[in-house]
């Protein structure tokens, strides 16, 4: 079942907003990021969801650590074979930065049809159609407020960023 537009007004993932432009933002104070072993690169947010789109091969999902460099720094490890990644080789050879949404806090069943990858489903199938058949109820989606990338309405935490070529 495809995922549905929503509306910025109507998606909890908007209630509150804070910018990167702000001088006092930094993530390290807004979100908890555990560093969970010695030998962990430094604090992570575990179980985002990165949605990231191509414009001829659609949209994509897939679940990452995503380790806390700095104020409004992120790093993400792209396995090879994913689809993710092969949409950022696809913006990276285009010249182009890749726009994404991390988004956590999900209904389970996002999580779940996130876990869907190749050879099961081909580059381009989104799996967030997988989520909304496990919910029978189609996901809603909402335009992103400093990305061209779409997040989950019903997120608790959406991250908005760019990853650079």
């Amino acid at each position: 079942m495809a995922p549905v537009e929503g509306k910025p007004a109507d998606a909890p993932c908007q209630e509150i907003v804070y910018r990167a432009e702000d001088p006092v933002f930094d993530l390290r104070r807004i979100l908890p990021a555990p560093t969970n072993t010695d030998l962990d690169a430094g604090p992570y947010f575990c179980l985002g969801l990165v949605l990231g789109s191509d414009p001829d091969l659609g949209r994509d999902v897939t679940i990452h650590r995503l380790c806390v460099q700095g104020r409004d720094e992120l790093s993400i490890f792209f396995a090879p074979g994913r689809h993710i990644d092969a949409f950022r080789q696809r913006a990276v050879a285009a010249g182009r930065r890749f726009p994404v949404t991390v988004n956590m806090g999900l209904d389970p069943a996002i999580y779940l049809g996130a876990v869907f990858e190749a050879p099961t489903t081909p580059l381009g199938f989104d799996e967030l159609s997988i989520a909304g058949g496990i919910r029978n109820a189609p996901l809603r989606l909402v335009d992103g407020g400093s990305v061209e990338e779409k997040a989950n309405a019903s997120a608790a935490v959406v991250i908005e960023g760019v990853i650079d070529p």
